[in-house]
């Protein structure tokens, strides 16, 4: 699990999961690509910042789009629409809250995950680990979550898939609603078509639900019974 954009500050806000049973499958060719590339630094959607990156990061996403059982779910919340914030009272709650609705919409019946989330940093005596369990398996009425840990980014490659998923998703909303010049040329905009492309979608605006995709949008009547 991992999120993109600042509640506090940005309109534009995601959190999202890649959901792996097997994390190997996506780990050993995004290995093998670091190998070819000779790269073995963090890959990060704003660090999509030169042409010359696009074939590693493209080569990157597809790792996950080559694992069959691999899929990706996210919650957007725009500000200027419906205000986590508001409602939840402060960004460390609202975060809690997007997350326990995220992880309820997308947990199967009977099925028991272990979450890792990317590290986020939070005032002493908030306990974001413990208040997700309690929240999710309340909703969910039985016990689901093995646990919840936090950990960098660095050293986990499904973080940084997850990293490039989930900016797209932040990215196209921007350039929707104006947050981005619609013209010019970058390389974000080429990652953005290739991953779009790799889901057989035309944009993630509004919401869309595929086999292995599911963008909500927060404050949407359908959000609840989604991700």
């Amino acid at each position: 699990m991992d999120e993109t954009g600042a509640l506090n500050s940005d309109r534009i806000f995601g959190v999202g999961i890649v959901k792996c049973p097997t994390p190997a499958i996506v780990q050993r060719p995004f290995q093998l690509m670091r190998d070819k590339y000779h790269f073995y630094g963090e890959l990060k959607w704003n660090s999509l910042n030169r042409k010359s990156l696009l074939p590693l990061y493209q080569e990157a996403v597809d790792c996950f789009f080559g694992c069959s059982e691999a899929a990706f779910a996210c919650f957007v919340a725009d500000k200027d629409k419906s205000d986590p914030v508001a409602r939840f009272g402060d960004h460390w709650r609202a975060y809690e809250r997007l997350a326990s609705q995220l992880i309820v919409g997308n947990v199967s019946v009977g099925e028991y995950v272990m979450i890792l989330a990317d590290e986020y940093s939070t005032p002493r005596g908030v306990t974001f680990e413990e208040d997700l369990q309690k929240h999710v398996e309340e909703v969910l009425k039985r016990r689901a979550l093995v646990g919840v840990c936090r950990m960098r980014s660095t050293g986990v490659d499904l973080f940084q898939v997850l990293d490039l998923l989930l900016g797209a998703v932040a990215y196209d909303y921007k350039l929707s609603a104006g947050l981005i010049a619609a013209a010019g040329k970058s390389p974000k905009r080429d990652l953005l078509a290739h991953i779009k492309a790799k889901f057989a979608i035309k944009s993630y605006v509004g919401g869309v639900r595929g086999p292995r995709l599911n963008v909500a949008e927060y404050g949407h009547p359908k959000a609840v019974s989604g991700a």
